[in-house]
């Protein structure tokens, strides 16, 4: 009965201590709340010429967000998958740009 109980033990030490999972975060999981709209943006630097002559976007914020005229937008440089984020919070249109993070994410202003 003791060896049963001792190879127990060590069966669950050993299954205890595999820290090899990695977790990874979807950049959908990192949407905020009160967003109203999201922008999925797979080549950035067509959607930084894009967004100038966008009628129906121009027209619904530009007055609040003047997401084209953005210093953050113009230095921002990645080549993977950004979400473009815009919320309300108390009256008030804000931006929230999730992509991954890599060394060369803003160029040097």
């Amino acid at each position: 009965m003791k060896k049963i109980l001792v190879v127990f033990v060590l069966f669950s030490i050993i299954i205890g201590c595999n820290s090899n999972k990695k977790s990874s975060t979807k950049l959908s999981q990192l949407i905020p709340e009160n967003t109203t709209a999201v922008l999925k943006i797979s080549d950035l630097e067509s959607f930084k010429s894009d967004i100038k002559n966008n009628d129906f976007f121009n027209r619904i914020y530009k007055k609040d967000l003047q997401i084209q005229d953005s210093d953050i937008l113009k230095s921002l440089t990645t080549i993977n998958e950004v979400l473009l984020c815009i919320s309300k919070n108390e009256g008030e249109n804000h931006i929230s740009i999730i992509t991954k993070y890599n060394d060369s994410l803003f160029k040097n202003a």
